[in-house]
């Protein structure tokens, strides 16, 4: 039986923020969501991620890495309090946990639509999960917002910030008034990023729990 207990609820926000085709304009007609989030073929960069509960108290911080690249590859690299190890590549997603010495692997389903990792990768049903609202600040600050339109989508709001061009934050709420804040670092954009990188070959004696089949 598998040992994770705490990462399925993060595991499921994480998986579902890259790639949602949007197709609202701002009013502004210098900066295009769509265009923005499509012209992200790889991303790289450092992210600090923290988790509130309803009362906006802080129960869970960490820092690592992140690592995108189109169409369908995602590592998020926990380095800190614990090391774990979130690999989305093509169908599957693994899950890697050093405390627990143990490697979950899972399908990667059509429950994770309206995830944040489908919002950064490849999704084109965004509008069928959210409502879009979005605010220019300035030519350099620019925020959008998604709101629940069904019981079933995974969040209640999103709000993504956009800062010189950069993704730079993003939170997320969902149905328990729970949030989760990710602030992204020394991010950089379609730069090469090798296919090994999303590739995880565990080391002798890692438990690995094979749930595909």
């Amino acid at each position: 039986m598998p040992k994770f207990q705490n990462s399925a609820y993060i595991t499921v926000l994480l998986i579902s923020l890259f790639g949602f085709n949007l197709s609202i304009r701002a009013t502004n007609d210098t900066f295009n969501i769509n265009d923005y989030l499509n012209g992200i073929n790889t991303l790289k960069a450092g992210f600090k991620q923290t988790i509130f509960n309803s009362n906006n108290e802080v129960i869970d911080y960490s820092e690592g890495l992140i690592w995108l690249k189109k169409p369908e590859q995602i590592l998020w690299e926990f380095q800190r309090p614990n090391i774990k190890k979130i690999i989305l590549n093509g169908e599957d997603l693994s899950i890697y946990e050093a405390n627990l010495n143990q490697l979950l692997i899972v399908p990667y389903t059509d429950q994770y639509q309206s995830s944040l990792a489908s919002i950064l990768i490849n999704n084109d049903n965004l509008e069928a999960f959210y409502e879009i609202h979005y605010k220019i600040i300035n030519d350099e600050f620019y925020m959008v917002t998604l709101f629940q339109k069904k019981d079933d989508s995974l969040f209640t709001k999103v709000e993504i910030t956009i800062l010189e061009m950069l993704i730079h934050k993003i939170k997320l709420w969902d149905s328990s008034e729970q949030s989760i804040s990710i602030v992204l670092e020394n991010a950089e954009m379609n730069i090469s990023l090798s296919d090994a990188s999303f590739k995880f070959i565990p080391s002798k004696g890692v438990d690995i729990v094979d749930q595909r089949r």
